[in-house]
């Protein structure tokens, strides 16, 4: 009786952790390597590693694919921890920029078509840190970031608020206009 009562209150604690961590086919590591993290580091701008592995307040689905236990696709849960890089959490932000220029490196098809409009939306929500990561600190891809926002580009609209950040920089962040503005004449062609 001792034994049966141990091995159903540990079947009830591991079976769920093991249903919790299976992904879809789509998903699958084991399946599609050419879309796992490729870059494992200690620590990413002000914290280590450990302390956003550990952070309650970053999905389990980025830290899964950062460990290389989950491959991104164009699904509800890549979508969902990409649009983590416009969180207003100063503290968690960065590991989901990390996450999402890893991620950038490799996507094609309609994950890179979310993606260039990820691109866009942080880039307009916060070009100074943009700037800051991508010329400044080379924390971001900044070229490939620059080809998913000419992407978007063709555009009015998008244009637009391209053309809108550079007013943002220059009340914000005066520091990186120049950046900016060098920055931005790769990103909309000129008018011939």
């Amino acid at each position: 009786m001792n034994n049966l009562f141990i091995a159903l209150i540990t079947g009830l604690f591991i079976i769920p952790i093991n249903v919790s961590c299976q992904v879809s086919s789509e998903n699958d590591p084991a399946t599609h390597t050419y879309l796992l993290n490729k870059v494992q580091v200690s620590k990413i701008r002000n914290h280590t590693i450990e302390f956003y592995l550990n952070n309650s307040q970053i999905d389990k689905y980025s830290k899964m694919y950062y460990r290389c236990e989950y491959a991104p696709s164009d699904d509800d849960i890549t979508s969902g921890f990409l649009d983590s890089i416009l969180t207003n959490n100063n503290e968690t932000r960065p590991f989901y920029v990390f996450i999402f220029n890893q991620i950038l490196k490799s996507a094609d098809g309609g994950l890179a078509e979310i993606m260039s409009f990820k691109c866009l939306e942080y880039v307009s929500k916060y070009p100074c840190e943009f700037v800051k990561y991508g010329v400044n600190e080379n924390f971001i891809d900044i070229n490939n970031w620059i080809g998913q926002l000419i992407f978007t580009e063709y555009n009015d609209k998008n244009v637009k608020k391209i053309d809108d950040i550079e007013g943002y920089v220059r009340r914000t962040c005066p520091v990186y206009l120049e950046k900016w503005k060098e920055t931005r004449k790769y990103i909309v062609k000129p008018e011939l």
